[in-house]
């Protein structure tokens, strides 16, 4: 089972099974995200996790939200021994290929990359990332073993 998350304030999780998608938990707040993670424990989940830093001329509050839920996913898998692949933004993004520069263009190459690889599954904009954090980490498991 591989888990991607995408740690911004409207982003999500995906759930892997096999090569299969089977769901996206939307970000709600901490407690009800600690309760969906952990049903999965038993299932043995390796999650991927965007490794985020700071960009210049973001602003200061944002910066700090993405930092908190950062730190909040890192210690909240580590304190339930669920192992996590820390990947960059560029290093997950460039698996698919060029993507445009301007942010709301890349988001919406991100997004329709999603939902061809998945058009079963009916999600909106904002959970792309997470399902392509996780579809990328499926393939990476599947090429290391």
């Amino acid at each position: 089972m591989i888990l991607g998350i995408d740690i911004g304030k409207s982003g999500g999780v995906s759930v892997f099974e096999d090569s299969n998608l089977i769901t996206i938990i939307p970000f709600t707040d901490y407690w009800k995200m600690n309760d969906e993670i952990i049903k999965y424990k038993a299932n043995s989940p390796t999650v991927f996790i965007e490794e985020v830093h700071a960009f210049p001329k973001q602003g200061v509050v944002s910066m700090f939200s993405f930092g908190e839920n950062f730190g909040y996913w890192k210690g909240m898998l580590i304190a339930h021994g669920i192992p996590l692949v820390l990947v960059p933004p560029k290093i997950w993004q460039s698996y698919y290929g060029y993507l445009p520069k301007d942010k709301k263009e890349r988001k919406q190459k991100l997004y329709d990359i999603a939902r061809g690889l998945f058009p079963q599954v009916n999600f909106p904009i904002q959970y792309a990332d997470a399902v392509l954090i996780g579809w990328y980490g499926v393939n990476e498991r599947r090429k290391n073993g």
